[in-house]
């Protein structure tokens, strides 16, 4: 598996499920099948026309929010903005 981070890329030996595991949920939520981002760097979502949305990160990068997944990020986002 690929870890993006902002100047680097480093390859682990880990399953999604072990990743998620180990990672606050709250911080590192799961978006798809293959992909966990930190949620600091999600500028905005955008609905999709099939119920997905697709979350635009600060670095300019596209990353699709399946629909199994776009509830819990919809709650950790504004509960997150609450906090501010």
């Amino acid at each position: 598996m690929c870890v993006h981070m902002e100047d680097d890329q480093l390859i682990i030996r880990k399953t999604m499920k072990q990743l998620e595991q180990e990672l606050n949920p709250n911080h590192f939520p799961r978006i798809n099948r293959s992909a966990i981002v930190n949620l600091v760097n999600i500028s905005r979502l955008s609905p999709n026309s099939n119920g997905e949305y697709v979350a635009l990160l600060h670095s300019g990068a596209q990353v699709k929010v399946s629909r199994k997944y776009k509830y819990k990020l919809e709650q950790l986002r504004n509960s997150s903005t609450d906090l501010v």
